[in-house]
């Protein structure tokens, strides 16, 4: 348990209590993804954080939605970009819900904490600017696979918590693989975590040993997406500092069981 509490960064959401457990798109039975209701189901579930996506909007409004088109929800092939936000809203996705803005999901879940996937080229200025307007740096985790929007991200909010990009990540994992420490801690100076798979590169990334190195340089270790209870108990066992899952209920018991053997 000692490598599971021994990083503690300022700022709500680093402070946060761990192992994390983050809703993935905010899933929960009887709602559809990346939905208001989707996430207060998540949250009265027991999940620490809200795990979403920032596409944008035809009129520059960043919104919270995975794909870069409508299709897989509603059957319509429009991009999300060509689309306004109320438009988006209008939307009936289920129980009556529409695409939400970042705006209104900050605004309506004062205290919830975030961790948004920062995915269109133009989502890094207008995610910033709505999360500053709001003053919730402070619950905010900004992610990227493009190491471009997270190098914006950081110039214009340099205070708020973020992960490493795809690119940063396999730099940071070829370091470690060939023992050079301070090169690990220098590309890590930026970042708060890493947010990977359990396999990447063709390597198993789930070894205690790796996850304790990336703690030593001072990150947080999360991984996506993870549902089986086993694999849950097997990733806390290690050292895991986050689990992103589409059964908050499962994860939730596993993990509050884990915790109570400690």
């Amino acid at each position: 348990m000692a490598d599971n509490v021994a990083i503690m960064a300022t700022g709500t959401y680093m402070a946060a209590r761990r192992p994390r457990l983050l809703s993935h798109r905010g899933e929960m039975p009887g709602f559809v993804e990346n939905t208001l209701g989707g996430f207060r189901a998540a949250l009265a579930a027991g999940a620490d954080v809200i795990e979403s996506d920032i596409q944008v909007s035809r009129d520059g409004i960043p919104v919270l939605f995975h794909d870069d088109t409508l299709v897989r929800l509603t059957g319509s092939p429009a991009r999300i970009c060509d689309v306004t936000a109320h438009e988006l809203g209008e939307m009936d996705l289920g129980r009556g819900e529409g695409v939400p803005t970042l705006e209104a999901a900050l605004s309506s879940l004062p205290h919830a904490l975030f961790n948004l996937d920062v995915k269109s080229p133009t989502s890094p200025e207008v995610a910033t600017s709505v999360i500053r307007s709001l003053n919730a740096e402070s619950r905010v985790l900004l992610a990227s696979f493009s190491e471009r929007n997270r190098r914006t991200v950081k110039r214009l909010l340099p205070g708020v918590a973020a992960s490493a990009s795809s690119s940063l990540f396999v730099r940071i994992l070829i370091a470690d693989r060939f023992g050079m420490k301070r090169q690990v801690r220098r590309l890590t100076r930026q970042i708060d975590a890493v947010q990977i798979p359990t396999r990447g590169a063709g390597m198993n990334l789930t070894h205690r040993s790796f996850i304790a190195r990336l703690h030593e340089a001072g990150v947080e270790v999360h991984f996506w997406v993870i549902n089986e209870p086993q694999e849950i108990r097997r990733l806390l066992d290690a050292c895991a500092d986050g689990l992103v899952t589409d059964d908050v209920v499962t994860a939730r018991r596993v993990i509050d069981m884990w915790l109570a053997e400690r």
